[in-house]
This record gives structure tokens, C-alpha cells and sequence, in this order.
């Protein structure tokens, strides 16, 4: 199947290396692709203690934190830091600017996950129903582990690797 090792090299590597990792009990929620739905993916994920759900086609939008706020947030975040880093950018002799390095890329996205209130992400989460709907005070956001979000940990590594 297209992408069935990449999906297991992820699990692999991305989500046993979340906070918590197999001890936590977790639930992920994507999209109703084949690969998700193979014997090896499935066991994968029995092995880092996670239950899965599919959503249905054309209700990723609907159903998924990322889709729904997140992505939003990060995509204007990323756009206000390139917007500031090419107004200090000098031009070529061709006319063109140089895109920025994979270690500034890298340094944006940790601005932008850090700048992300962790009770936005509880919020997409109750309106997507992925979790109970409560008024979440700040010790909730406490209790959950929202303040302690982190970035993924290969983002950190390309900008300790190129920094």
C-alpha cells in the first residue's frame, strides 16, 4: 500500500515519542485512509496503547482540531514571521530573495506552537467532540497537560543539527 511505511515509520518514530508515550493511554483520530485501517498499523497502535477512530470522508474539516482551528493559527503565525524576516532581505542581482534556511523554518514553527494558547486547542477539542463537553478553567488546562505542550521532537532536532 502507498504510504503504509511511511505510517509506520511515523508511529515509529513520532508517536511513541509523545509525551507519556506507550504508558499513556492516547486516542487518535484521522482521516478513513486504507493504511489506517491495515493489521500492522492497528498493531502498531495497540502497542503504543492508543485506541483509533476514522472520520468519514468530507468531515475531516468538521471533525479534526487541526483542520478545524489550528492549521489557521499556524498558517498566519508562519505568514506574519516570513512577512517580517523578507522585509530585512536583500534582492539578488537576478531580482530574487533567497528562501529562508530549513533551521529558520524550523525556529518559526516552535514561535508559533509556543505562541498557541493551550486553551484554544481544548476548545477545538470540545467543539469537535473529541473530548467531554466542560468549562475548562486553567487548572483543567493544568490537570490535562495543556501547558506543557511541546513541538514535535524532530523539529527541535533539525534546528539543534543546523543551528
Amino acid at each position: 500500500y502507498v504510504y503504509q511505511e511511511q505510517t509506520e515509520l511515523w508511529l515509529l518514530k513520532c508517536w511513541s515519542a509523545r509525551e507519556g508515550g506507550s504508558k499513556s493511554p492516547a486516542v487518535l483520530l484521522w482521516d478513513d485512509y486504507r493504511v489506517h485501517k491495515l493489521a500492522s498499523v492497528i498493531e502498531l497502535l495497540k502497542r503504543f496503547n492508543t485506541k483509533h477512530n476514522a472520520i468519514d470522508g468530507g468531515l475531516t474539516p468538521k471533525a479534526q482540531i487541526c483542520d478545524l482551528i489550528l492549521n489557521r493559527l499556524f498558517k498566519d503565525g508562519l505568514h506574519h514571521l516570513y512577512d517580517l524576516w523578507a522585509l530585512m532581505q536583500t534582492l539578488d542581482k537576478k531580482g530574487q530573495m533567497k528562501p529562508p534556511t530549513r533551521q529558520t523554518l524550523a525556529i518559526w514553527v516552535m514561535q508559533v506552537w509556543e505562541s498557541i494558547d493551550p486553551g484554544v486547542i481544548v476548545r477545538s477539542a470540545v467543539l469537535t467532540g473529541t473530548t467531554r463537553v466542560c468549562d475548562y478553567s486553567d487548572a483543567d488546562v493544568k490537570k490535562f497537560g495543556l501547558d506543557k505542550l511541546t513541538i514535535d521532537p524532530i523539529i527541535k532536532t533539525i534546528v539543534a543539527r543546523e543551528g
